[in-house]
Parts: C-alpha cells; structure tokens; sequence
C-alpha cells in the first residue's frame, strides 16, 4: 500500500505540491481495499466453510504479496492449502501441502503454477497464458528440476502448458450459496 502511494506521488509532477489531505485519503482508499480482500481470503477458507471430501476442515491461507518492478505494481497471488496426512505408497503417512499461485508480469504476461507437495515429492504444472513466453518457460525446466533435486527435492512432475488452468470445480470454492 505504502509502495503503491509512493510510486503515485513520484509519478506525479515534481513542481506540483499535493494537498496532505488528499494523500491521506489515498492511503486510507488503499489501505481499506487491502482489509476488505484479506477479509475475503479469511472467509473463503473458514473451517466452517471449507471442507474436503472427508468432512475434515481442510486448512487454507491466502495472500496477495505486492512486488514493485520498474514503474508498476503486480500482485503475487497465493493460496496455502494443508491436505493434512495422507497415507504413502512405501508405508507410513505424510503431510500433503498444495500451493497455488498467480503472477502477472508484463513482459510474459499471466503465469500461473499449482505446486503439491507430499513430504519430499513435488508435482509441479506451470501455466503460461503468452504463447511468445511458453517457449521461454519451457526451457528452464529442466534447470529447475536439477536445481529442485539438489536440494533432496524428488521432482516427480514438472511441466508448462499453454494457457491458463482448468476452473476448479469444487463446490465449496464459492463464498455464496446460491442453492438455498
């Protein structure tokens, strides 16, 4: 929000003064918009809310982290899902995290990435919505992958594809019930 004012007043014109009030009450249209989405995440992933297939409370953070690049403000959206304990082909149970994110930079566009991550392994898809930048992605991959497995990281999945995700299609992502 700070940034965001700031990048506003150095945009602005050096010889014209800016009333104090005004700057004020752009702080505060900032800062009341920034409350209201982060209400919004909190109630989208309510226990109460969301569940999984189980019944279970499923667990879910969401946040919007602003990065100032040049003379623009992008968000990174991202969303922190805990799938809880999960039962693992070679015996034993492990904890199953999903993250998905949203970027949009306007030199590649819309990118968007959907991480799952059950105790070592990683499953990794990348959407890339410019057809001129899905080449570009495509080739760190495999610098990516190499760099995830130094790290002890069991890269099971890593792919780009073309556009952006399918809608998920769970029920309980929406905030309104329209049903009753």
């Amino acid at each position: 929000v700070v940034a965001r004012l700031a990048q506003q007043l150095a945009a602005s014109e050096p010889a014209r003064q800016r009333d104090p009030a005004d700057l004020v009450e752009t702080l505060l249209r900032y800062v009341v918009g920034a409350l209201a989405r982060t209400r919004v995440h909190q109630l989208g992933v309510h226990p109460e809310i969301r569940r999984q297939g189980d019944s279970s409370p499923l667990q879910a953070w969401s946040v919007e982290i602003p990065i100032a690049h040049g003379g623009r403000m992008d968000a990174l959206e991202m969303r922190v899902e805990d799938h809880g304990r999960r039962e693992d082909p070679r015996g034993g149970a492990e904890r199953v995290w999903q993250v998905l994110m949203r970027l949009e930079l306007e030199r590649i566009g819309p990118l968007h990435a959907l991480l799952r991550l059950s105790g070592t392994r990683l499953a990794t898809t990348l959407w890339v919505e410019n057809p001129a930048a899905l080449a570009s992605a495509r080739d760190t991959l495999a610098e990516l992958g190499d760099c995830l497995r130094a790290e002890g990281v069991d890269v099971t999945r890593l792919e780009c594809l073309p556009g952006a995700p399918p809608p998920r299609a769970r029920s309980h992502d929406n905030l309104l019930d329209v049903s009753t």
